[in-house]
């Protein structure tokens, strides 16, 4: 944390996300650097949604189905992990659970949906310059999610 952000501000960082609030340090670890993310965190596509937003729709969304893998700690939603439920990548399709199947139908709607329409549908509704609300999707729960709230962006602005 000091090689990345320095002493000063590691000492804050971890005051925020303590690994006592966490199933690991590891995953306490996972949690701040999803939320800071450099150039591609959460926080950091704030920006770029309300820009995109003052031109055209947006619909903007968080992926949030964890992935099951674990390497010492749960690795949650990861980047790229929604493509199962697109694609057959590889020689053979992939093998889903009912509810795995569910959700992949679901998915492959709103994108089609949108392709078609210009819109995911009535469930997912067009992002709101300065809002930070995105729909959260996974097969437990969809919904809508304040991201700057929930990734602590007000606290990550202040980090130098």
């Amino acid at each position: 944390m000091t090689q990345l952000f320095g002493a000063k501000e590691a000492k804050r960082i971890l005051a925020v996300y303590p690994t006592s609030g966490y199933a690991s340090p590891g995953l306490a670890l996972a949690t701040l650097l999803s939320d800071y993310g450099g150039l591609t965190g959460s926080c950091s596509q704030l920006p770029a949604l309300d820009a995109a937003a003052r031109r055209a729709p947006v619909y903007a969304y968080e992926y949030a189905q964890p992935s099951g893998e674990e390497t010492g700690f749960p690795l949650g939603a990861s980047h790229g992990d929604d493509l199962k439920y697109f694609l057959d990548r590889g020689p053979t399709p992939p093998s889903f659970t009912p509810e795995e199947q569910t959700f992949a139908e679901r998915l492959i709607r709103y994108w089609t949906r949108f392709a078609r329409t210009g819109s995911p549908g009535p469930e997912w509704p067009e992002y709101r310059r300065g809002s930070s609300t995105a729909l959260s999707i996974a097969i437990a729960q969809t919904g809508p999610v304040h991201l700057a709230s929930t990734h602590r962006c007000g606290f990550w602005q202040t980090v130098s």
